[in-house]
């Protein structure tokens, strides 16, 4: 599924109506079937509430005429308030051709155009039961005016449940920060595509619960564009792994190495092994501290597990001799010795490297042009704590995520996995993927380590390091979910992703 921003969703519009020659009017109305039976979808008592309609001048304001006429030939208690400056009439052509149908209906409208007429506003919206948003769509580039700032102020006051017809009105929708001020919203019935903004700044906030809606713009359409972000999705798991030969051998599916574990944390290098190994690694090699060696080499049979005395480069080559991809990190420690074997693997490695956990950590006491001067292929995989050790420079929260992961990722040549909620994947060409796979469950230690695993499984395989990076975050969060409906989103541990990774993968055949 695509993600797109404000200018490519005006292009994406542009090409639907001018090449592939839909008629504006017919994607609204469209839009607006569309619109109305989510709302029913969402509220089987949608006729016993009485329902206000705010609506801008523009084709959002459009969309919300047209809906409000639908559900009054339904039989549903509609009120439209068409919120317009005095200073500023001008309405879209198809605004105008749904305001000229409505007002031929018992359809109450009324006209807000300045302040003073908001008193109208704020008495009968306490009397309604459900506010269906329309004043702004995802063009909105400029702080919104103090009538509309007032307007969803005093909306924001209220208790009444508000739906965003394709975008919460106040939200930018490149970034998902506020215009001036931004509606807040317990539903969003977003047009064609999801838009960036909801995934990044205030607009994972505002959003609520997000429905995409098709308004018959062919997937052909959106395909004939470059688009750069993307949201992962059951249909990623799709046919994602295909049967293997009748002929094939243990070589054709990636030798796996791993450096992780150490003293109270060796259980990070199993998980990581387990997981690597259930995801379809032909082989795996563990490199562990030698300290820890019995109790990891006895819970798995089916990899290599070496002791080692850290630091030592001949583990290393040896490692890199045999391994298509290397994984450090998962519980290895932060002492010196293994600072030098992280310096000594980015300095030697011609591989695809992928480092998490304490090896981020350890990266980010390196010289800035590490990353720089390495000539392989890298996937990070950060936390959002370990990400601001990484990117001490860059001022942002949590919310702006996809933009910091974006910058970062095309800055430094990296592939990044920025983990957390809507976990970001992003490459160093532009490409960036928002995980739309998500539950609380895996908020549970050793999870990130089960995900280390398959990513390095998944390039192991052959995989793109960004395709395997986002294939990897998918089936994490498809085995979080299966895993929520088992055991509960409290009680699931890492240990029982890696058992349900079989079943996820047979249904990805």
């Amino acid at each position: 599924m695509y993600l797109l921003n404000r200018q490519e969703m005006k292009e994406l519009d542009a090409r639907a109506i001018n090449q592939w020659h839909f008629p504006s009017l017919i994607l609204m109305e469209n839009a607006a079937r569309s619109v109305t039976e989510a709302l029913f979808n969402t509220y089987p008592d949608l006729l016993d509430r009485r329902i206000m309609f705010l609506c801008g001048p523009g084709n959002n304001g459009g969309d919300g005429l047209a809906v409000a006429r639908m559900l009054h030939l339904k039989g549903a208690k509609v009120a439209v308030y068409i919120i317009n400056e005095a200073s500023d009439k001008k309405t879209s052509q198809d605004h105008a051709v749904n305001r000229k149908i409505i007002d031929h209906l018992s359809v109450r409208v009324f006209d807000i155009q300045r302040e003073a007429q908001l008193r109208l506003l704020k008495a009968n919206i306490n009397h309604s039961d459900l506010l269906i948003d329309a004043m702004f769509g995802v063009g909105l580039n400029r702080p919104v005016s103090p009538l509309v700032r007032e307007v969803i102020t005093i909306v924001n006051e209220r208790e009444v449940p508000v739906v965003a017809i394709d975008c919460p009105s106040g939200l930018n929708c490149d970034n998902g920060q506020a215009e001036g001020a931004v509606l807040q919203c317990q539903h969003t019935f977003t047009l064609s595509v999801p838009k960036m903004g909801f995934f990044c700044g205030l607009g994972r906030e505002v959003c609520g619960e997000l429905q995409v809606l098709d308004i018959g713009i062919p997937e052909e359409v959106v395909a004939s564009m470059d688009i750069q972000t993307t949201v992962l999705t059951q249909e990623n798991l799709k046919k994602a792994f295909p049967k293997r030969p009748k002929d094939c051998h243990k070589h054709q599916f990636g030798h796996v190495g791993i450096i992780a574990g150490s003293l109270g944390m060796s259980g990070a290098a199993v998980l990581a092994a387990k997981a690597a190994l259930r995801a379809g690694a032909g082989l795996v090699s563990v490199l562990v501290d030698k300290r820890v060696y019995h109790e990891v080499a006895t819970v798995l049979p089916e990899a290599m597990v070496r002791p080692v005395q850290w630091p030592s480069s001949s583990a290393v080559d040896w490692l890199l001799e045999r391994a298509d991809v290397v994984l450090i990190g998962p519980g290895l420690g932060l002492d010196e010795a293994k600072e030098e074997t992280l310096r000594y693997l980015l300095d030697h490695a011609d591989i695809p490297l992928v480092i998490d956990a304490d090896g981020l950590t350890l990266l980010a006491r390196q010289p800035q042009t590490v990353l720089a001067e390495h000539t392989g292929e890298v996937i990070l995989t950060p936390h959002p704590g370990e990400f601001r050790r990484l990117n001490p420079k860059e001022e942002g929260d949590d919310r702006s995520r996809l933009l910091m992961a974006k910058a970062y990722a095309a800055e430094n040549g990296v592939t990044l996995v920025l983990k957390g909620f809507q976990t970001v994947v992003a490459a160093a060409d532009g490409r960036s993927a928002v995980n739309g796979i998500n539950t609380p469950a895996l908020a549970t230690a050793g999870s990130g380590d089960v995900l280390a695993g398959l990513v390095a499984a998944f390039v192991g395989q052959d995989r793109p390091c960004y395709e395997a990076a986002g294939l990897a975050v998918a089936l994490h969060g498809q085995c979080g979910q299966r895993c929520a409906e088992r055991f509960g989103e409290n009680a699931t541990l890492a240990g029982d992703l890696i058992d349900v990774i079989a079943e996820e993968l047979r249904r990805g055949e």
